[in-house]
């Protein structure tokens, strides 16, 4: 007697639970022919047709699939399926559902499938060369939610939230594994409030637009001063101030195009703790 064991294989929009004495089994409804030897739905899949992906243009190029699948009547919209014959001599369509996804035998996607083949839900990708490329959420292959993304070594580049593929809300961008800018996306661009750190001399508290500092900002300058002014589009307009190495200010200051028109009155303060490029200090 053999030992009872259960398999879900899913048709097109519909489930089937299976239970497998290791004998020839037929699914009603689907005619497909289930053979012995089909004890689990953790199947690979190999030459796995990806859409976009023109054979003839690219012939070397091969996907293979490893994991959970899908039973397809037909073949529609798919982006992603395969052929398997579960050893019957008879190839029906399967599509993946959860798995390992592999380029020429390495690994490029590891994670959820939507019934067109689309990526979704949480999932790692991978570049060509094995480091990751993204790790976090996607929706219909793009990054959508919470999600980290590398660059070719492996390195960092951004690290936040993702709309239809591009960054949006709440972010983080690195260079080099050092982080340069923490703030607000929009469209794929920094817009909003944030903070840039791209390099010393670049040290930047404000609201932007478009990747330029753009609004309300202040400039921590790399020879100790600190410049509080508008700007638009990444140059300094209209009245400000600015903050000296001793800690007095010059106020009223004027800027058009980022040349100063007006150097402004000097203030000296009586106390006041100052907000320098790395931490506050006292200044008496």
């Amino acid at each position: 007697m053999f030992d009872k064991q259960h398999i879900y294989l899913y048709s097109y929009r519909r489930s089937y639970k299976i239970e497998c004495y290791m004998k020839l089994l037929c699914i009603s409804g689907n005619n497909y022919n289930i053979l012995q030897s089909i004890m689990n739905y953790n199947i690979n899949v190999n030459h796995l047709y990806i859409e976009h992906i023109d054979e003839t243009d690219y012939p070397d190029i091969t996907f293979n699939f490893t994991g959970e699948i899908r039973i397809a009547n037909k073949i529609q919209h798919n982006k992603c399926y395969g052929i398997y014959d579960f050893n019957t001599g008879r190839n029906v369509f399967v599509l993946p559902k959860k798995g390992k996804l592999y380029k020429n035998e390495t690994l490029i996607y590891e994670g959820k499938f939507t019934e067109d083949g689309e990526y979704t839900g949480e999932c790692v990708l991978y570049h060509d060369n094995g480091n990751k490329q993204y790790e976090g959420n996607m929706l219909k292959n793009r990054y959508s939610g919470f999600g980290t993304e590398y660059d070719w070594n492996g390195d960092i580049v951004y690290e936040g939230d993702w709309v239809d593929g591009l960054q949006y809300g709440q972010g983080k961008q690195y260079e080099n594994d050092i982080m340069i800018y923490s703030g607000y996306w929009y469209d794929g661009l920094k817009t909003g409030n944030g903070q840039d750190y791209s390099s010393s001399s670049r040290i930047y508290d404000g609201e932007w637009k478009d990747n330029m500092w753009h609004g309300a900002g202040r400039h921590y300058c790399e020879d100790g001063m600190i410049i509080e002014t508008t700007w638009n589009r990444g140059q300094k307009n209209g009245i400000g101030s600015i903050e000296m190495q001793n800690g007095n200010l010059m106020v009223n200051c004027q800027w058009k195009n980022d040349i100063l028109l007006y150097h402004g009155q000097e203030v000296v303060p009586l106390s006041k703790v100052r907000k320098t490029r790395n931490k506050y200090t006292q200044t008496d």
